[in-house]
This record gives structure tokens, sequence and C-alpha cells, in this order.
């Protein structure tokens, strides 16, 4: 069987790129659909490949667990009988990924996935954008972030600012 676009119900359709396709399983759950879905570059050819995504996806199985020992990944696993309700179909089998999103330990992962959504932080000195941060960060680097930039920073419970005195309030 050939699948080149996925649907789970109930779930949220986060990204759906060139091969993969990303849904939401909770605050720090993924669920990465490998489909048979051919590209080159930028491109993505009509004709698929047919189970070319159950194979990307034992390959990647394979080489997360071979080198776990090196460090944290985004990886949990692709065991069938951890999937969520409707991931559980004929035509999403051995295509799944179960991964986390920990920004704090993997902070390259949303950029991986296509997650484009994410702020843009910008400083601005004299009406002029001094330094401009685009990504997800932690909590703890922004405040470095604004350290570095000479800004005082506040603790709060909510997000605010003091337009006249340039104090940045983070929660």
């Amino acid at each position: 069987m050939t699948l080149t676009q996925s649907e789970i119900p109930g779930r949220e359709l986060l990204h759906r790129g060139k091969v993969r396709e990303t849904y939401a399983v909770g605050d720090d759950r993924l669920l990465l659909i490998a489909t048979d879905r051919l590209s080159a570059f930028d491109v993505v050819f009509d004709q698929p490949i047919p189970d070319k995504g159950r194979l990307l996806t034992a390959l990647s199985a394979f080489w997360f667990r071979e080198l776990e020992s090196l460090g944290a990944t985004h990886f949990i696993s692709t065991a069938a009988d951890q999937l969520p309700p409707g991931a559980r179909t004929p035509e999403l089998a051995g295509r799944v990924t179960i991964a986390k999103l920990d920004i704090e330990e993997s902070p390259t992962t949303p950029s991986r996935y296509g997650v484009r959504g994410i702020p843009t932080m910008m400083l601005f000195k004299d009406g002029q954008m001094a330094s401009m941060k685009v990504g997800a960060m932690p909590k703890q680097k922004i405040l470095e972030w604004l350290a570095e930039a000479g800004l005082p920073v506040l603790a709060r419970h909510a997000p605010e600012s003091d337009e006249s005195s340039g104090v940045v309030a983070v929660s």
C-alpha cells in the first residue's frame, strides 16, 4: 500500500512536510508519519515509492536506538502498542514515530519539523532594531539575551513591558 497523505482523526496536524507529517499528541509528544512521497531538493514528485515511509521509519529507529548512548534525541518509540487511538491503522503500520518535543533538551527540533509559527523577538534601541532572535528559545536563553543587551529584566507572572523605561517583564 502506498501512502501519500495521512489523516488521524482527533489529532491536530502540525505540519505537512515534503515526506513527513507531524501531529500533536498532548503538550510534549508528537507523532511523525513517514509517507511514501518522493522529494529532491524543494520538489515533491507525483510518483510515490511504495513502502518508502516504512523503510525510513525503520532505518531511523534503528539508528536512534544504536546511538542513544551518545545523547538525547526526540525519539521515543515506534511500537504500535504505544500509539494513540486513530494511529493504529493498517495504512500507518510501521510509519509512525512517537517523539518528544522538549526545546530545553532539543532546541533544533521545532525547525527540523517545519514549525515556523514561533515568535520572532526583536530589541530596538533609539528606534532601530538592535538585535533579533527567531525560533524557540528556553526562558533562560531569552533572559541571557536580554541581559547581554543591557536590559533590566523583572520576573512577573504575566508578560508586560514598560516602553518608557525599556524594562521587560518575563513570566
